[in-house]
């Protein structure tokens, strides 16, 4: 048995904190204050993993969770007060950015929020596990692959939350040779009903039959790597702000943020650094279903959008259809967008988190004067913007957004100009 003290959080929310010999030791549910007794699992010449046996003097920063399931990975700081959340996840991103990027903020940015981080889920991805004679549908215990079958996920809209449950029901009794994998789920209030992607491995067939003959009240969609099928409506109104305004309609398959609430600041946040009403010329690179298109088009930017996913693209046009004639949607690879640079003012950025590393070389390279880059992953994010500030872009401003409470994960909002 060992001692340790915790004062850090590591990148993916372990507490961090020195053994006796002095090396780093990453340990699971511990927060900075805490000081807790270990048993050492994992051992390495410089760092260790630890878990706990018993936490001894408790941190003042650790509160009730709404969430008592202990073995789920999904949320692994609800134990942590969500302001305590909220300033590990800036300091972070300033800290990444310095690390990674050679990028020092003047002032550090207060991270943007909306209520304390319960509930805010539109949309969630569980995994499914055969045993039992029966499919359990659930989320994976950290770190590992066994699944912590679902009850309740407080972190859920309650209306997603019962949609997952009513699947979870429908699929129980399904046979094993369906190989089921994941399922996305996703809930629009705009149209009071959910939709489904399930994902398998074996053959359609008996998916197919038990949902013809089921009267269902949403819509659902079943992939393997050789077969699609569906039923009912899948294509639902996103819950927006201007929702009055104009309509965004996604698909369980589409990335659309899991907050909508904080996604209406983050648009918002967007459209100021861009400056719409200027008229720019705007080049939006992975610019999905269209979340921010429309909303710069409509404000008087003419966009050039280009996404990959040809499904995205299909939706961004239609969705774009409320901007007529300042959108151009196209779906191209990346070598294909140097073109575009040469005829624009403004370019914004909202890649996966792999980054947006040849786009960054590109825009290094060019004579765009003015970078709007969102992302979630801060080391990628500081990877690139390293890249633009050596091609003479400053930073100007990074706002950052709490969009995954009760998680590590953070989205962040870099404004650069030359």
């Amino acid at each position: 048995m060992t001692f340790v003290d915790v004062d850090g959080l590591s990148s993916d929310g372990d507490g961090v904190g020195r053994l006796s010999d002095g090396r780093v030791v990453f340990v699971p549910s511990t927060f900075p204050g805490d000081r807790v007794s270990i048993r050492v699992n994992q051992s390495k010449k410089t760092v260790a993993h630890g878990e706990v046996i018993e936490i001894l003097i408790p941190s003042s920063e650790r509160r009730d969770s709404q969430c008592q399931r202990e073995r789920c990975g999904g949320c692994v700081w609800r134990e942590l007060d969500v302001t305590a959340q909220r300033t590990a996840k800036r300091d972070r991103v300033v800290q990444t950015l310095r690390r990674i990027g050679s990028v020092e903020l003047d002032s550090e940015p207060e991270p943007e929020s909306v209520g304390q981080g319960w509930g805010y889920r539109h949309r969630v991805r569980l995994h499914e596990h055969y045993a039992d004679d029966y499919w359990q549908l659930g989320f994976y215990a950290r770190k590992s692959h066994e699944l912590v079958q679902l009850v309740r996920c407080p972190v859920l809209w309650p209306e997603l939350e019962r949609s997952c449950l009513e699947i979870a029901q429908m699929i129980r009794d399904l046979p094993h040779e369906c190989q089921l994998r994941d399922i996305d789920v996703v809930f629009s209030r705009r149209d009071s009903r959910c939709a489904a992607l399930i994902r398998c491995s074996g053959p359609l067939t008996a998916i197919r039959a038990r949902f013809e003959r089921t009267e269902m009240s949403f819509g659902i969609e079943v992939a393997s790597a050789k077969e699609r099928w569906s039923q009912g409506r899948l294509r639902l109104r996103y819950d927006h702000a201007r929702a009055e305004e104009y309509t965004m309609l996604f698909e369980p398959s589409s990335f659309t943020q899991a907050h909508p609430e904080l996604n209406d600041a983050l648009v918002a946040a967007v459209s100021e650094a861009v400056r719409p009403a200027t008229a720019p010329r705007v080049l939006e690179l992975h610019a999905g279903i269209g979340n921010f298109t429309v909303a710069l088009a409509r404000g008087g930017a003419e966009v050039t959008a280009i996404e990959h996913n040809k499904r995205a693209v299909i939706l961004n046009r239609r969705n774009a259809s409320n901007a007529v004639a300042r959108v151009n949607v196209f779906a191209l690879p990346d070598r294909e967008t140097e073109t575009h640079l040469r005829d624009c003012d403004v370019v914004v950025l909202d890649p996966p988190r792999t980054g947006a590393k040849k786009a960054s070389e590109m825009l290094a390279a060019s004579r765009v004067s003015r970078v709007v880059y969102v992302s979630c992953d801060p080391a990628t994010l500081a990877r690139d913007v390293g890249t633009l500030v050596s091609g003479g872009f400053s930073v100007e401003r990074v706002r950052i957004f709490d969009m995954f409470s009760q998680t590590p994960h953070v989205e962040s909002l870099v404004v650069l100009g030359r």
